[in-house]
């Protein structure tokens, strides 16, 4: 969880019965992802929340979309108003994004693509 996030959460503990618990786990292990986060995304599924979204995570589907880096730090900001994204940092997740191999535009070439809403 970040700081400065709207988003507030509280830990509980519950039983489960070892057939629940078994299928939680094995999700968790097809998904790659923890217990908590199965249980997290169920939750918010069943209940009809938005899912939780992290800065990075809102940053770099935005880039992935086109966006320049002044329009996501702007989108960003929108989502996180208390954040402290800078424009540094959203070159960063760029940055990451293009290291890792995955086909982002620079943030010139976004600027002159302007394809983002």
């Amino acid at each position: 969880m970040q700081k400065g996030s709207i988003f507030l959460m509280k830990k509980f503990s519950v039983a489960l019965p070892d057939e629940l618990y078994d299928a939680v786990t094995e999700r968790a292990a097809l998904e790659g992802i923890n217990i908590s986060d199965v249980v997290r995304d169920t939750l918010a599924r069943e209940f009809a929340f938005k899912p939780h979204r992290t800065i990075g995570e809102v940053a770099m589907e935005a880039i992935r979309a086109g966006a320049t880096n002044q329009q996501t730090l702007a989108h960003v900001h929108k989502l996180f108003p208390d954040s402290n994204a800078s424009a540094a940092s959203i070159a960063w997740y760029r940055m990451t994004l293009r290291k890792e191999g995955e086909a982002v535009p620079t943030d010139r070439e976004a600027k002159v693509a302007a394809k983002w809403p």
